[in-house]
């Protein structure tokens, strides 16, 4: 089962070293799929200081998340989406997410890179 890791409970400093010993850990063609909480999304900033486990988390976002990926050592261009952009009171909303899903504005996103 592979593992997960949220990038924004690990200390800036230590991020790049963390991308590094994912990407020793794959084989040739190995993919990291990067899913974050986007700090440019208002309710996700909000619901993160609402809970005392992410209060002290350092957030980054989604250029500085595919510039990581890029300095971790992954050589393909990293694609990149949005998700979630509408809570359960907007719901009926929520079919137009996958057009909205190259705006980076979702409550969160994922980075896609190969080694």
């Amino acid at each position: 089962m592979p593992r997960q890791w949220r990038f924004h409970h690990i200390e800036p400093e230590s991020r790049i070293a963390a991308v590094q010993n994912i990407h020793r850990a794959l084989r040739p063609g190995g993919r990291l799929a990067l899913f974050e909480n986007n700090p440019w999304n208002p309710g996700t900033r909000l619901v993160m200081s609402r809970i005392p486990f992410d209060r002290d988390a350092i957030t980054l976002s989604l250029p500085e998340a595919k510039h990581l990926v890029r300095c971790g050592g992954f050589t393909e261009t990293p694609a990149s989406w949005s998700l979630f952009y509408f809570p359960q009171p907007l719901a009926f909303l929520r079919f137009s997410e996958r057009a909205l899903s190259y705006l980076p504005l979702g409550a969160q996103y994922c980075v896609l890179a190969a080694k």
